[in-house]
């Protein structure tokens, strides 16, 4: 059915990691500050 095609077909548009891994452990990266100071002021 339709639904279920929209269900397997689903994705978040995130398929890749944008940055690399830290080579030692903690091995992820600290994250972005999102949206927060952006204004310049």
């Amino acid at each position: 059915t339709q639904d279920l095609l929209d269900v397997l077909g689903y994705t978040t548009g995130v398929e890749a990691n944008d940055t690399a891994f830290k080579p030692a452990f903690p091995y992820v990266q600290a994250p972005w500050s999102g949206y927060a100071n952006h204004s310049g002021q």
